[in-house]
């Protein structure tokens, strides 16, 4: 599955992973579903540390 890695130069393995990386910051912002963004286990690939609990905001529900 991941054999392309083992051809890719230092160069071209860094790109790669700054390209992962966007790609996780990029999407809990452009999915538009409440719970999208929390996954874990995806969160744990880039560097930036999270707290492992979601806040769920309060849904306003009319009477």
């Amino acid at each position: 599955m991941d054999e392309d890695l083992q051809s890719m130069s230092r160069e071209e393995l860094i790109e790669e992973v700054k390209k992962l990386r966007a790609g996780i910051r990029e999407h809990p912002d452009s999915a538009k579903h409440e719970l999208c963004w929390f996954h874990p286990a995806l969160w744990s690939l880039i560097p930036e540390k999270t707290d492992p609990l979601p806040a769920i905001p309060e849904i306003g529900h009319s009477p």
